[in-house]
C-alpha cells in the first residue's frame, strides 16, 4: 500500500512539473522582443513600425501581457524592454518616462503615441486604427 501511495505521489509530481514547464515555455506574447538597435533598423527599412515599450516590473505591462497574449499582434508589434541597458539611448531619444507606451513610426517620424493606457481595448483600438 505504501508503494502505491508513494508511486502515485511521484507520478502526480512529475505531471505537475511537466505542466508547469510546458505552460511557461509556450506563452504567446502579443509582441516580438527586440533590442533598440534592431527596432531602429526596422524603422529605417519598413514603412510602418509599432513599438511597445514595457518594463518587467510594471503592473500595467503585466496586465496587458495577460490580456493581449491571445491576440494575434506579434507579427505587427516589436517590444522594447526598458530594463535592458542597451535600450537606454532609444528611451532617452523618444522621451520615454513611463511604461507601458506604444509608438507607431512611419519612416523615422513618430506618427502616433499612446500613453496612460487604461485597458486592453484601448490598445487594440490604437493598433487597428
Amino acid at each position: 500500500m505504501k508503494k502505491i501511495v508513494s508511486t502515485l505521489g511521484i507520478v502526480c509530481f512529475v505531471f505537475t512539473a511537466l505542466f508547469i514547464v510546458v505552460k511557461n515555455t509556450s506563452e504567446n506574447y502579443f509582441y516580438q522582443e527586440k533590442s533598440a538597435t534592431e527596432i531602429e533598423e526596422m524603422i529605417e527599412k519598413q514603412g510602418e513600425v509599432v513599438v511597445y515599450v514595457y518594463s518587467d516590473s510594471c503592473s500595467k505591462c503585466i496586465y496587458l501581457k495577460r490580456s493581449l497574449e491571445e491576440k494575434m499582434f506579434a507579427e505587427k508589434i516589436y517590444g522594447l524592454n526598458t530594463g535592458k541597458e542597451e535600450n537606454m539611448t532609444f528611451i532617452k531619444k523618444y522621451g520615454i518616462h513611463s511604461t507601458p507606451e506604444f509608438f507607431v513610426f512611419e519612416g523615422e517620424a513618430v506618427r502616433k503615441r499612446l500613453t496612460g493606457i487604461k485597458d486592453a481595448k484601448e490598445v487594440i483600438d490604437f493598433i487597428n486604427k
